[in-house]
């Protein structure tokens, strides 16, 4: 809104002297400050914080001096009085933004009677004087508030990785989010970005209070199917005499990390981790398992063998003896035996034999 202003002074200047007589002398003095300016906004929500700004000119062909500029709205019982401030001194054709800040009261929806009164006087004038002018400020009616939300995906297989964008009509800004993922994870950004771990149905929730404290929801359903799940072991070694140390690890393609797993190695040892390593202190086969699960409850399971075979130095006595073996322990036996016998002979004839 423009308005324009002219303020005129007549000065009546009366001079004394004492030169033998009285004299009394008039003398007409004209003096004026003109300015012109604009407000905005002009409108706004009930409850909503306005940045209010006016603008002046000093239109004059002199330099003008401000003393105050107030604003004043009469909301129809509260009322707005607002002292604003800006650069106090113009001069001709200079231009200075007034501010102020005020918050609109919960009132009914219509157009209110306002007021902005400057206080100023131009260069040579006497006095300062006030110039109101009208400023009229209407309160809208909120739009209703309305929130959306749109999803880089709502389904596929996990893990599922999702980035929520809202979009927020109506109500009066600036927003608060509130976001939560259906599985646990929550937000407080505009956009709310989620890896979905494991298979499973999830609904994504958006609350949004705008300034005024209305909420409003919004909610997107969201699919994680889950991935077959294949589990292979690898061993480092799968062959060898006894006593065989192997190492032993799982490759898992499919399901859901983090994985849990359960190995059984054939000789009574148990094991849940992705990695170990084993020995093997008997000759013998064993059959290694491993059970892998998902948090989502997938499963995937794979075996393998593993053959320790007898120290090819010699026999493996913590291993089962045949009766072939038994009978080629006593040969050995006898031989060491007798060959103790001669050894020992050998000696004592030695210690009788005359020198």
């Amino acid at each position: 809104m423009k308005f324009a202003v002219s303020r005129s002074l007549v000065i009546v200047l009366v001079v004394i002297g004492f030169v033998g007589s009285t004299c009394f002398t008039t003398m007409d003095a004209s003096a004026a400050w003109d300015a012109s300016g604009e407000h905005f906004p002009s409108s706004a929500y009930p409850g909503e914080t306005v940045d209010f700004q006016f603008n002046l000119t000093n239109t004059g062909d002199r330099q003008m001096e401000v003393s105050r500029i107030t604003l004043e709205i009469d909301w129809g019982g509260p009322t707005t009085e607002e002292r604003m401030s800006g650069d106090t001194s113009l001069n001709a054709g200079d231009t200075s933004t007034f501010t102020c800040t005020f918050t609109t009261p919960e009132v009914e929806v219509g157009t209110y009677a306002g007021t902005i009164t400057v206080t100023a006087k131009g260069k040579g004038d006497w006095f300062t004087s006030d110039n109101p002018y009208n400023v009229p400020f209407t309160i809208l009616a909120v739009p209703e508030m309305d929130v959306t939300i749109e999803a880089s995906s709502t389904a596929g297989p996990a893990p599922l990785e999702v980035t929520f964008t809202p979009t927020v009509t109506g109500g009066i800004g600036p927003y608060a989010y509130a976001w939560s993922s259906g599985d646990g994870a929550y937000g407080s950004d505009v956009t709310f970005t989620h890896r979905y771990a494991a298979s499973g149905e999830y609904t994504a929730t958006l609350a949004v209070t705008d300034e005024r404290g209305t909420t409003v929801e919004g909610q997107l359903a969201v699919h994680v199917r889950s991935v077959p799940m294949t589990v292979t072991i690898q061993s480092s070694v799968i062959r060898g005499d006894v006593p065989l140390v192997t190492d032993l690890s799982a490759s898992i393609t499919g399901g859901t990390g983090p994985y849990e797993y359960s190995w059984t190695t054939g000789d009574g040892g148990r094991f849940n981790g992705p990695i170990f390593t084993h020995q093997y202190a008997k000759a013998g086969t064993y059959v290694v398992e491993l059970t892998v699960t998902d948090p989502s409850g997938a499963s995937g399971y794979d075996r393998t063998t593993i053959t320790v075979t007898s120290s090819s130095s010699g026999l493996d006595i913590g291993s089962t003896i045949d009766g072939d073996q038994l009978l080629a322990v006593g040969y050995v036996s006898v031989f060491i035996a007798a060959s103790a016998i001669v050894v020992g002979l050998m000696i004592r004839r030695n210690r009788n034999r005359p020198y």
